[in-house]
This record gives C-alpha cells, structure tokens and sequence, in this order.
C-alpha cells in the first residue's frame, strides 16, 4: 500500500506497510486529485503541504521501520507512540491492508462481482510470519490433567446419590507461550468440548478435575480461570438480538478495556465489525445470518474484552475454506502482535491449512497422540512406523488412525489396539514439560457492576420483546393492567358509587387499545 494518504481525522499510522487504523476514513491522494477551490495560491500551499508530508512520512519511515506514529491533520505533524502503547492494542488492520481489492469473506459482496479476478490468495505459514521478540508471559501449562463428567441429573444430587463418573480426558500434558497458535484436531466432539471448556474454567462442565492448570507459572482454580480466559463457544447468539445489538450488550456487560484510549466502544464495535465483514449484515437478527457470520460476531465479542488466552471451540465447522483461513490468520496475528495465545478446535482438510498453526495437537479417545509443531507431524509417524500413503491427505489419514471404529466388534478391538499403542509411543517419545517460572498474575476480564449489568439485562429484555410480539404484547397488557388499578384503587366498594364509574373505566380502556394501535402502525 504505496503513495501518501491525507485523513479526516486523528488516525494511526504503522509505517512497516502504510497502514491507517481507521481505512473508512483515509484515503490515497495520489489516487485522487485536490478539489480546486479558491484561487491558485491556496492550490500551492496545499501541494506544498502534501509534499512536506510526504517527505516526512519516507523520512520517518527510513529512521524507525518498526515505530508507530500518529499523525494530527490540524498541525500537520506526525508524533511517535512508544511500541508498549500498541501491544495491547486492537487495532490492527494487517489482513484488510494485504488483501484490500478482493472480499475478505465469501458472503461479502458475492453478487456484486459479476467478472471473478481469479486471484488466489495465499495465507503465510505460521513460520513465515514476521514474529516479534518472544516473551515469557504469558504462558499456558497442563500437567497431567484428567477430567471425570458427573453423569449425576439434579434430582440425584438433590437425593445426595453417590457420583456416577465418565472419564473424558486423562493425563494431558503440553505447554504454550506468548504468540502461539494451537490446532486441536479430535475425533469425539464432546471429548474436545469437556478438554476446552475445562480449560477455560467453564461451569458448564460439572465433575472431578486431578491435575493442575498454570498461567505463569501460578496454579488456576476454575473461577480463576474463567475470570482471565476468553471461551468462545459454537452456540448461536440470541436468535432475537441483531448482529450490532449483540455486540453492544455483550461491550456494555464486558466493557473493553481502555476504549476511551481508542476512541470509546461504539468505534471499537465498528472497527471489529468492518474487520470481520459484519457491516451488512449488522442490523439482520442473528438467526437469519448464516454459520459464518454469527461465528465471527463471536468472536468479535471476545476481542473485545482483549482476553490474555483466546480458547476456540470447534467454531469452523460447516464453514466455507475461504473463511476458515480469514478466521485464522486474523487471530493468529491478533495473538502475534499483543503476545497472545490461542486454542482453536479444527477439522484441518489440507496440510496448509494446519501449517498456518504454530502447535497441532491430535486428541483422540481422551488422550493425547501428538502435541508438536505440524511440519514435524508427518516425521513423527514415519518414526513409529505409521507412515502417510502417496496421494493421501495426511490430516484426514492421521484422524482416522486414531479414530475409535465401533462398526464392527473385530474392527473395533483392532482400533483400541492401535490407539493404544499409539498413545504409549507419545508418552514415550514426548518431551518433558516443566513448570515455568511464576511471572505476573493474569489480570481478571473486565466486567461491569450490578448497575450496568441490571442496565444490560434490561435493554436485552428490551429487544427481546421487540423481536417477539407475543411476549411484547402480554407486557404491555401487563402494564396497561397496573396503570389501570392505580388509577381505580380508589373506587369506593359501594355499588352505587362504583356503578357510575363505569364510564370512565370505558374511556381509559378504549384510550390504551387505541394508544397500542397507534404505537403498532409507527413502528
């Protein structure tokens, strides 16, 4: 993205690509001629300007590749930012500044395009992308985790009936650090949702959990963990709240932190929803949006709240391949820029797909098979003797390997042979992971108090009611009832009396109907 660019408004500029923060209110001016107002003196100061401009722009650029700045239109200046000021930063437009000709995603502006480029957009590996100088915090460590699902229903635990456990996963061991990005591929849904969810201190999940979880180097309880890690689940939002009402109830319960510093949250919500393609689609109710959509608004939501650790469930499933790479190399520079670290549950269909991840990790049968870098995966099993065949995907061929076959009984003891064997090769060959050294405590998430959240839930209920007109009308029959009884409680018991009131209990009931049609064909 060449050429010199003039902005509206206060806009940060990275100098590594030429990139603005905001691309909906920049524009190049090499592209676009000065409008001619004035007289020709007024044309010579403005050309003298953008040279000037220009010139510091390639001056400052030449002498601080890797610094951001922010440039002031009024003064015409461009004041440097210190990098600790933008590592916690959202704001990153890296995808929308590689890929600014063709549509990020394939439901975005798909009938417009009558003559297809034919481009192919080529996603970098996770070992081509420019890292930054690694740090130690934060840092995710399993040791030896094991999880037993409480099959017990409410009533057996209200009777105080001994526990009925189903062990999930057993003795999981890996560690992450600042900027990595996992790929979990698995072959039982529940067992990846029980492991995730655990993981990200879930009260969904109720049973007995041995083992121990670290963020740096600190033991994690479950509210702990639920307070400092980002879940991101497969459920659809509220089917009755729009994509852009989603995002303000979901900012205004989670509030992000430090918004006034970018511009508040409204502008936080536009940024992230024209990153993820959402802009079209923000005033359409959540159930009415396709899979891909309504993912992406999830997701948004959770980056929002700048979490430490992202953790993904399987939120790419029955999404378009195009899409599925967006997804991940959004996040993945999301955590690469502010040091994250994030889990995504995937079903990889290609090798270049999983080569995009830093750490693949095959779980099959509540046991890890592999945890490792995905470009040495294919070594590994030729190491022990399961090597891929010639002209077969090596993802689809390991999954299936170790997927549990229950077609027939012969198939199946042959599958928990193999599995076992498998799992005892890991936990031979696996590397040794030891506890890192205690660094900062994770900061909790950022949450409102009971007023805004009261506030939250009532403006929720609000476009509940306006979205279902059945419940929306018992409400209001609700209140026009309770307005009703106060203006009547002192209405005397004698009959006589009440009896010549009559006519104004008419009037008040034809004035709420009629006020309720009125408010009806207005809207």
């Amino acid at each position: 993205m060449g050429g010199s660019r003039k902005c509206n408004q206060i806009a940060t500029v990275n100098f590594r690509d030429i990139t603005f923060s905001d691309s909906s209110i920049c524009r190049d001016a090499s592209s676009e001629k000065p409008k001619t107002r004035g007289n020709s003196a007024s044309n010579y100061r403005a050309k003298k300007n953008r040279r000037a401009l220009n010139y510091d722009i390639s001056t400052k650029r030449a002498l601080y590749p890797h610094t951001y700045f922010r440039y002031f239109p009024r003064t015409r200046k461009l004041h440097i930012m210190s990098e600790e000021s933008t590592n916690d930063s959202i704001y990153f437009s890296t995808i929308r500044s590689r890929h600014t000709t063709d549509p990020f995603f394939t439901d975005v502006d798909a009938d417009n395009d009558p003559k297809p480029s034919g481009k192919i957009l080529r996603y970098p590996e996770y070992t081509e992308c420019p890292i930054k100088i690694p740090t130690s915090v934060p840092c995710l460590t399993l040791s030896k985790l094991s999880f037993s699902r409480d099959l017990r229903s409410s009533t057996d635990k209200v009777l105080l009936r001994l526990p009925i456990l189903k062990q999930e996963f057993y003795d999981i061991n890996f560690e992450l650090r600042s900027g990595d990005v996992m790929a979990l591929m698995y072959t039982r849904e529940s067992e990846m949702e029980c492991l995730l969810k655990v993981i990200g201190g879930s009260a969904e999940v109720r049973g007995k959990i041995s083992g121990e979880i670290f963020v740096n180097g600190h033991r994690m309880s479950k509210t702990r963990l639920s307070r400092t890690i980002g879940l991101v689940s497969a459920e659809m939002p509220s089917s009755y709240l729009t994509i852009r009402q989603y995002m303000v109830v979901m900012c205004s319960m989670y509030p992000p932190p430090s918004s006034k510093h970018y511009g508040g949250t409204n502008h936080l919500i536009n940024k992230l929803m024209t990153d993820m393609g959402l802009m079209q689609v923000a005033s359409i109710p959540c159930h009415r949006v396709n899979r891909s959509q309504w993912q992406r608004a999830r997701i948004a939501a959770q980056l929002a709240r700048d979490p430490a650790i992202l953790i993904c469930t399987d939120i790419l499933k029955d999404i378009d391949l195009h899409d599925q790479c967006f997804l991940i190399d959004y996040v993945r520079d999301w955590a690469l820029k502010t040091d994250r670290i994030v889990i995504m549950a995937i079903a990889a269909t290609s090798p270049q797909l999983l080569a995009m991840f830093s750490t693949a990790m095959i779980f099959a049968s509540g046991r890890a098979i592999y945890v490792g870098p995905p470009k040495y995966m294919q070594e590994y099993f030729e190491s022990i003797g399961c090597p891929c065949p010639m002209y077969k995907n090596p993802c689809d061929y390991y999954v299936d390997l170790v997927t549990h076959d229950i077609l027939t009984s012969d198939a199946s003891r042959e599958s928990s042979i193999r599995i076992a064997r498998l799992i005892n090769k890991w936990n031979q060959m696996k590397p040794i992971i030891h506890r890192s050294v205690s660094g900062n405590v994770l900061l909790d998430l950022s949450r409102a108090n009971f007023l805004k959240i009261s506030f939250s839930l009532l403006c929720l209920h609000w476009f509940y009611f306006r979205r279902n007109p059945e419940i929306s009308m018992i409400f209001v029959i609700f209140m026009i009832s309770t307005v009703l009884s106060f203006h009547f409680s002192e209405i005397s018991l004698n009959v006589p009396q009440a009896f010549w009131q009559r006519y104004d209990f008419i009037e008040m009931v034809l004035s709420a109907g009629l006020f309720w049609k009125l408010f009806e064909l207005a809207d």
